[in-house]
């Protein structure tokens, strides 16, 4: 009869969802690319685990596609670690990886429809309004990642109730 408090906090969070959050990680992500620059695999590993699901979400939701989109970023950590000692980055490491992602799955959208010989649809094409898309998906990775860390019941009813429609009974 009573929602568990995870449930209330998860329906509060989505309420909240509709306001950007400002957080303010430049200070880690370059104390990383220091890391980086200085051949430590554990900042790349703190990097790639911090960044890598996120950025996947956010290919899949240009190319639509999720084997590409791992491919995507995968091939952007791989660039990332071999120019490691090469990085200067004028914008926040965020924007840089995002921005990569975004660039990267439009020229595979591009060598696809080269390949194909034929038209990519809609969906393949480059999004009109980037900061929205990488809103929303950061703000998907996040409720997912709530929802996950509700009970398995709660899990299910908010699920059952918020993705297919159906009532608290």
């Amino acid at each position: 009869d009573k929602l568990p408090k995870n449930f209330k906090l998860l329906s509060f969070f989505l309420f909240l969802s509709h306001f950007r959050f400002n957080r303010n990680l430049d200070n880690i992500d370059q104390i990383l690319i220091e890391g980086l620059k200085q051949d430590q695999e554990s900042a790349f590993d703190e990097l790639f685990r911090k960044y890598y699901q996120k950025l996947v979400y956010f290919a899949i939701n240009i190319i639509k596609n999720h084997d590409s989109a791992n491919e995507v970023v995968q091939d952007l950590f791989v660039n990332f670690w071999e120019k490691r000692h090469q990085l200067e980055l004028k914008v926040s490491l965020q924007a840089y990886l995002y921005r990569s992602v975004y660039n990267n799955c439009i020229h595979l959208s591009k060598k696809v429809k080269q390949l194909q010989g034929e038209e990519i649809s809609k969906i393949n094409e480059p999004c009109e309004d980037f900061n929205n898309l990488i809103e929303s998906t950061e703000l998907e990775v996040r409720i997912y990642g709530l929802i996950e860390q509700l009970p398995t019941e709660c899990q299910r009813i908010f699920k059952l109730s918020r993705f297919e429609e159906l009532k608290y009974q």
